[in-house]
């Protein structure tokens, strides 16, 4: 890869949140990381305390599942409503 075309590095302290990282990155495209950094950007900012590194992985898995959830038609009912 050209380092001259790299923009960000994403990089985890926790070595095993790294690894399921990288694993999630190879199936979801770049336009929701962008995204889900933007969110987590936001949220450091109004947060009165530390998030988790995990937030990374969770924000981005959970949307990557609802909007293929979304695109397929299924309608998943929230139990908190």
């Amino acid at each position: 890869m050209d380092e001259n075309k790299i923009d960000k590095i994403f990089a985890l302290e926790n070595k095993d949140t790294n690894t399921k990282l990288q694993q999630l990155l190879k199936d979801i495209p770049i336009e929701y990381v962008e995204v889900s950094e933007k969110i987590i950007k936001y949220a450091r900012t109004k947060a009165e305390r530390k998030l988790n590194d995990f937030i990374y992985i969770t924000l981005l898995d959970h949307m990557h599942m609802a909007i293929i959830r979304q695109r397929e038609g299924i309608c998943v009912k929230n139990i908190m409503l």
